[in-house]
């Protein structure tokens, strides 16, 4: 009852909307599409996004599904995908999350889910068609967007009426069911409102066949803004080597498309020109022409593809600009298409791309029509720069933001001598105020001690001035007869008048003169010494005697405790060490003050906790050694003679190594994302079978049968922490645990597989023997 309500007042909802229409904000977009399948490709597939210089980021894709719902489109990059804690972002699992924290640093940016693609469409006339599974998808589309956080959504529909991929039955009908599926939608994001405000938008394919049979100006009316995809006008399908999107061509081109969508009334303010910073390859292309216009004999291999892909031909924005900085690569400006191309003779390669040139020229077109912005496909292969396609665009939208934005990342990639030169100039200002702030502070206290000899002198002649009054008032003198009175009186009553003012702002009562001699007050943490006593003299500093006679000793130490990973054992190795020495009587190993390990016959019982350094008794026949603060464990020697300097020092460099060490595990654990790992590992231990490397990642595999969980640890990082006993490597892409090993098998020609629960691992060669010796019962079990 309670859905059939909720639609009902959707229903309503959506007639109120068509009759009040939308508001639609009028800042210049800024977008760039994110494609999921980056994550792949690229270690750090965010980390050369300029985040600053998008207004929104489009998520390319989810999925609708038959049934009216949208899922992530792959689970692994969306969800899974473990990220560290790097650049001020706390670790996180899956893109939508690590966008969220993106988000959170970056408020002007809005992160859009495009729903759909060209190979996820197929649903959508499924959808478009039924009133009752457009409501359910606008509910679904709702709480995607709440769930992953996103500001808004994108319906990719490729395309409605034409068809697209092979899997999408398209028809006639799909004009009106789009129309009819924008409506829900927009009626279901304004309804969130004032709470929150959901951006609509939908794409437009950039030949004028693909939106010929749409009611263009209707769909414009429901969305925030619609993207126009002005590119793939020719690919490495055509077996002729051609532009991908030229300015004019003689199949079209983006000029046709921006004037074909104004003729049919759609403004321009709602809408947004779609350009591609990827470059299309072809190869054997003859040398006539600059190679444009020519037959080939196919693509070249790109920069997404592998076996299962085959070769697209498509290459990232960074590897376009690598090949255009070879002088083999000729540029060639295509004047009527307005378009840029390379061309390798030797190599007979063919390369189409979008140059800065032939951005500026759309640019000036889509400003002439009034365009709202532009939407960057792809992000991941963008490159830092002049020859950056978002930075250009970010200063054509926001001349002024852009340029600050491009001061701020040239400052990034300073050379190195400007810190130097930078923190010279901050150290000549920081000097020039301190000098002005000083002659300030002096100048000030100069009027200070004038003022106050002015306010002592002025007491001082307060009881005169009231004596010459009294007396004054006791004579009675006629003014007329005595002229001196009067100049008398006349000054006295200047003076008054004058002490009238200045009286409020003197001290209460006068005191002594006043003695500005400066003194000489000893600083903070400093003694003042008497003036008939001169400072003692600073100890002379005893150089330490040579320990060139110990470096042997030492190397054997230092080798022996790199064979040991925790501080518990290389304690126990320098225990060890300095027991087989000759003055040494006894040493133990303590922890928190009682005794773990001893060696020799003199007893070394503890003190207690000390400060962190060397520490000796009054006799010098003891001695205790403390790492630092925060370790558990400590030495106790006792010498058979008083130690002398050297022993000292020898102590002094075993204490070093000790704090090296902590060091070491201080620094493990400021890695919360590689504990973290390390413990999804060692919790499982028991269930364990084996851990596969996979795409960049290492793939947990349990005996439970579930999902294998992925981390970011590479094999061997993880061999670092485990010993063989619990993970064992068999080939460069495998650790097993040994434990779950049920036999090896023999599969021909030298090669085995070890059956590990129900899955055969591959075994390489340079690990049989070892196997062989460590574990000779699996071969026995096998057969061979």
């Amino acid at each position: 009852m309670e859905r059939m309500g909720y639609r009902r007042w959707l229903a309503i909802a959506t007639l109120g909307w068509l009759l009040a229409g939308p508001a639609l904000a009028t800042a210049p977009v800024v977008a760039g599409y994110f494609a999921s399948w980056a994550t792949y490709h690229r270690p750090a597939p965010f980390e050369r996004i300029a985040f600053g210089r998008l207004t929104h980021l489009i998520y390319a894709h989810a999925a609708p599904t038959a049934d009216g719902g949208v899922v992530a489109a792959d689970f692994v990059a969306d969800l899974n995908h473990a990220y560290p804690a790097e650049n001020g972002l706390p670790a996180a699992r899956g893109n939508y999350a690590r966008l969220r924290q993106v988000r959170a640093q970056y408020p002007g940016l809005h992160t859009l889910i495009s729903i759909g693609g060209w190979d996820r469409s197929k649903d959508f006339p499924t959808i478009a068609a039924d009133p009752v599974l457009r409501l359910r998808f606008a509910e679904q589309v709702l709480a995607f967007m709440a769930q992953h956080g996103f500001d808004g959504a994108v319906i990719d529909w490729r395309y409605p009426v034409v068809g697209g991929a092979p899997d999408l039955h398209a028809g006639p009908e799909d004009a009106a069911h789009l129309l009819a599926l924008l409506q829900t939608l927009r009626a279901a994001f304004d309804a969130q409102r004032p709470a929150r405000h959901y951006t609509l938008a939908f794409t437009l394919g950039g030949k004028q066949e693909q939106s010929q049979a749409l009611d263009l100006p209707a769909l414009a009316a429901l969305a925030d803004f619609a993207v126009v995809l002005a590119y793939d006008y020719t690919g490495t399908w055509h077996r002729t080597t051609g532009h991908n999107a030229p300015l004019r061509g003689p199949d079209g081109g983006v000029a046709t498309i921006i004037a074909a969508l104004a003729a049919r009334g759609v403004p321009g303010d709602r809408l947004v020109l779609g350009i591609d910073n990827q470059g299309n390859a072809w190869t054997g292309v003859p040398p006539a022409n600059h190679g444009l216009g020519q037959p080939s004999s196919g693509a070249l291999l790109g920069s997404w593809d592998d076996e299962n892909s085959g070769a697209t031909g498509l290459l990232d924005h960074d590897e376009v600009q690598t090949l255009a900085l070879d002088p083999a690569y000729a540029r060639h400006w295509d004047d009527t298409a307005r378009a840029d191309s390379l061309y390798h003779a030797g190599k007979r390669l063919f390369v189409t791309y979008e140059s800065p040139r032939a951005l500026r020229e759309k640019l000036a077109l889509a400003d002439g029509h009034g365009y709202r912005g532009v939407a960057l496909w792809e992000l991941s292969g963008e490159v830092a720069g002049e020859a950056s396609l978002l930075r250009q665009l970010h200063q054509h939208y926001y001349p002024v933001a852009g340029r600050w934005q491009s001061l701020l990342d040239a400052w990034r990639v300073r050379p190195a001598w400007a810190d130097p030169l930078a923190g010279a100039v901050g150290a000549l200002l920081l000097a020039l105020l301190v000098t002005l702030g000083w002659r300030h502070w002096r100048e000030h206290r100069r009027q200070a001690l004038v003022v106050r000899r002015q306010a002592g002198q002025v007491w001082l002649l307060l009881p005169l001035l009231r004596t010459l009054r009294d007396a004054a008032l006791v004579e009675q003198v006629d003014p007329l007869r005595s002229p001196g009175w009067v100049a008398l009186r006349e000054q006295s009553a200047r003076l008054e008048a004058h002490l009238a003012v200045v009286a409020p702002l003197l001290p209460r009562a006068p005191g002594p003169v006043i003695d500005v001699t400066p003194q000489c007050d000893p600083l903070p943490g400093q003694v003042a010494c008497p003036a008939d006593e001169p400072p003692s003299p600073a100890p002379a500093v005893t150089e330490a005697p040579t320990l060139a006679g110990r470096l042997a000793e030492l190397n054997t130490l230092l080798a022996a405790l790199g064979e040991h990973k925790s501080a518990e054992r290389m304690l126990e190795v320098m225990m060890q060490f300095l027991a087989g020495r000759s003055e040494v009587a006894g040493v133990a190993l303590m922890q928190d003050g009682a005794p773990v390990r001893q060696a020799g016959d003199a007893p070394c019982d503890a003190e207690g906790v000390l400060a962190p350094g060397v520490h000796f008794s009054d006799d010098r026949r003891r001695a205790w050694l403390n790492a630092d603060d925060g370790s558990d464990y400590q030495l106790t020697l006792a010498f058979h003679a008083p130690a002398d300097a050297e022993d000292e020092a020898l102590l002094c460099h075993l204490a070093q190594q000790i704090t090296l060490v902590r060091q070491h595990l201080t620094e493990l654990t400021r890695q919360p994302h590689v504990l973290s790992e390390l413990y999804e590992i060692a919790s499982r231990r028991d269930k364990l079978l084996f851990i596969r490397a996979d795409k960049g990642y290492s793939g947990i595999h349990t005996a439970d049968g579930g999902m294998p969980l992925y981390v970011t640890l590479r094999l061997r990082a993880i061999r670092l922490y485990f010993t063989e006993e619990v993970l064992l490597q068999v080939h460069r892409s495998y650790l097993v645990n040994p434990r779950r090993v049920v036999r090896a098998n023999h599969v021909g020609k030298g090669q085995y597989e070890l059956l590990v629960g129900r899955t055969a691992v591959p075994v390489r060669r340079q690990y049989l023997a070892r196997l062989r010796e460590l574990y000779p019962q699996w071969f026995a079990a096998g057969g061979n």
